[in-house]
């Protein structure tokens, strides 16, 4: 489920993007007179208290050679995350539907996200394919987002240079790792950039993460988050009765 776009980076060999993290704000000694680590560990504690909250995705790839573009490719707003409640979504949005079906290329590289889960009182309803199944479940049986995860798996980790930035009222901090043999993400990369910019409650704005790979190869992933009124929020499934039922 959800898995990264740079799972797929094997089947483009030359894929580099072009859009780097930019840092504008002042360098500044802590996230609000927090460390990077507590404030991020505070903004994943808040989101397991909000009722409310979406994420969506991001990604831009493409290739050089002699630093000359060769192939490109952008997926804007494509997958979302949806959390209200207990209920939680994840999908293709509309304008990710329409990049699958009409480019060969992204329909090869979201090969294996999921089409659509939901977990809608008490019960999973899965899309993939034809396949449309549903079961219950006391709980929710999909894993947290993995843009989160990459960024608890560093901080935990202990390596990487940290610096805090602050641009206007709101903060940010860039974990930069390039020590061979302790790549956190993916273990063909070179370098990885983690940014994570937070609101004026501490809440997590944008997570940003830029892996560099050998001959030129980079691929950027970002996961923007609304709240409250501003979130996608979570609807009951369309037509449930054709989901067929089954047991695990």
């Amino acid at each position: 489920m959800k898995k990264f776009l740079a799972l797929a980076l094997a089947m483009l060999l030359f894929s580099s993007c072009l859009c780097l993290t930019s840092c504008d704000g002042n360098v500044v000694d802590s996230i609000n007179g927090e460390s990077p680590e507590v404030a991020f560990a505070n903004a994943l504690k808040s989101l397991d208290e909000i009722d409310k909250y979406s994420v969506v995705l991001s990604q831009d790839t493409s290739a050089k050679i002699l630093f000359v573009p060769i192939y490109s490719i952008t997926m804007d707003e494509y997958y979302f995350y949806s959390y209200e409640g207990k209920n939680e979504h994840y999908g293709f949005t509309e304008a990710g539907k329409k990049l699958k079906s009409e480019d060969p290329d992204i329909a090869d590289v979201v090969a294996g996200f999921d089409d659509d889960l939901l977990y809608y009182n008490g019960v999973c309803y899965e899309t993939s394919g034809t396949s449309r199944i549903k079961y219950t479940s006391e709980t929710s049986p999909y894993s947290d987002s993995e843009y989160e995860e990459a960024v608890a798996d560093i901080i935990e980790a202990g390596i990487g240079d940290y610096k805090c930035y602050q641009d206007g009222d709101l903060y940010y901090f860039v974990i930069e790792n390039d020590t061979k043999g302790e790549i956190t993400f993916d273990d063909e990369a070179v370098k990885e950039t983690f940014t994570v910019y937070f609101n004026e409650d501490g809440l997590i704005q944008k997570i940003n993460i830029e892996i560099k790979y050998s001959f030129m190869v980079t691929t950027v992933m970002e996961a923007v988050y609304s709240y409250g009124d501003d979130a996608m929020g979570v609807q009951p499934p369309q037509s449930p009765d054709s989901y067929t039922n089954y047991d695990y």
